[in-house]
């Protein structure tokens, strides 16, 4: 397959190494700026027919959707979910012109997991091998699920997809780079939205005994609501964000190792608040994995954790903490799709989208070096693979690039999509 130099945000970001310039001040009108530069970004939309996955190419405007997809932007591909006359269709596209590549077929109805409450579709190893689907969730008002079935593909098709059901109501949380791991949030009955977090073994069939509990609080059930997924560059940790309905959001930090039975959770600072406050928590990993940043505007604060390498025991921590100017609309005015916090490739500045501007963070201090300006709200980022230029995703559907040279905004395009998210850029 070809490979595209795309850079992404998400559950598969992989920096590529190259260094960026940081500018400060705020953004330049496109008029007072240097040229833009052709790209070709892909957004995950909302849609009254359900999530797609959208591709608009700047400064020519041709746009094409993906229904039902997830991107591998290592491969430069998409995977899409297709019900056929009772079974369901696995389809490798190509993610810029659609086109299909492959398909491979399954008995049964399967959907795209959506684990993550900005609705996009997931389900992908770290390193893109492998795909887990679920049986469709219940709906509104509908009761809990007393079976689940999920499926693991090789995104290669270089087996038949391994299906298994089991009892209760499962949903997939992660998958590792063997695809023998499967780990899955299983709810629990009467629990007020408790849950907890289990390891179906593929290889022997079976769910693992063993609930994954964080670290020294055995046979505790979680509550919380997932924001957001990454894993680490080397697949060997899941970091989930997560939202309370009260009190403060968390990092939980799950090795992807059938030998380690536990998790981490990392509590994050600022006052006790509200969903809707916790909801603005967004995260990034750095390139080389050592560090997570974590931010929310509406509460003011930034941190830096750092991250066990895979396999090993070491408690993760915040190694530092800073505050942020709060914006004046508060969390009532704000919308809050994700991703929108954007790490240079030479980890030395962070971005952050706080609906009035983006904030140019110093990554080692986590001051505040610089603000720009959008066209309308900034929800959502991207960075340019080169790390020269950054991309903003408003919800009216504005797309805005920058030059992180000079700071200014070079381009401002209007398109008809409400993007929930970034998920990739490509330099055309």
């Amino acid at each position: 397959m070809k490979r595209l130099a795309i850079a992404s945000l998400g559950a598969m970001a992989m920096l590529a190494p190259a260094a960026c310039g940081s500018g400060g001040g705020a953004g330049a009108s496109p008029a007072a700026a240097g040229a833009a530069r052709p790209y070709t970004v892909w957004a995950n939309l909302g849609q009254a027919s359900g999530p797609s996955l959208g591709v608009v190419s700047v400064p020519s405007g041709n746009r094409r959707d993906l229904p039902d997809a997830v991107l591998n932007p290592r491969l430069g591909v998409a995977y899409s979910v297709v019900p056929d006359a009772g079974n369901t269709a696995v389809r490798v596209l190509d993610a810029v012109t659609g086109e299909k590549r492959a398909e491979q077929s399954l008995p049964g109805t399967y959907v795209l997991p959506i684990p993550n409450s900005d609705q996009v579709p997931a389900g992908l190893s770290p390193h893109g091998s492998w795909l887990v689907l679920e049986s469709p969730g219940p709906g509104p008002g509908a009761p809990t699920p007393a079976v689940s079935r999920l499926a693991v593909v090789s995104t290669a098709f270089k087996s038949a997809p391994r299906r298994f059901q089991l009892e209760g109501w499962f949903r997939f949380d992660a998958v590792d780079d063997s695809g023998q791991s499967v780990y899955l949030i299983e709810y629990l009955a009467g629990g007020q939205g408790s849950y907890q977090v289990r390891r179906y073994d593929l290889a022997r069939g079976v769910l693992d005994a063993t609930v994954i509990a964080e670290k020294g609080e055995l046979n505790r059930p979680m509550r919380g609501r997932a924001l957001q997924g990454l894993y680490s560059p080397d697949g060997g940790l899941h970091l989930g964000l997560y939202a309370r309905s009260s009190g403060v959001g968390f990092i939980h930090v799950l090795p992807l190792t059938p030998q380690i039975q536990f998790a981490f959770c990392v509590d994050l600072p600022g006052r006790f608040s509200d969903a809707a406050t916790q909801m603005a928590w967004t995260a990034a990993v750095t390139a080389d994995g050592s560090r997570l940043y974590a931010a929310n505007e509406v509460l003011g604060v930034a941190i830096a954790m750092t991250i066990p390498r895979a396999g090993q025991f070491d408690n993760p921590r915040i190694v530092r903490q800073a505050t942020l100017p709060m914006p004046a609309a508060g969390p009532a005015g704000m919308a809050l799709p994700g991703p929108r916090l954007a790490l240079s490739p030479d980890a030395k500045s962070l971005y952050l989208a706080t609906g009035e501007a983006i904030l140019e963070l110093d990554a080692n201090t986590l001051a505040v070096r610089g603000r720009r300006l959008g066209a309308s709200p900034v929800t959502t980022l991207v960075m340019g693979p080169d790390g020269s230029y950054l991309v903003a995703g408003h919800p009216d559907g504005h797309l805005d690039q920058f030059d992180l040279r000079t700071g200014a905004r070079v381009s401002s395009v209007a398109t008809p999509l409400t993007i929930l998210g970034l998920a990739a850029v490509r330099s055309d």
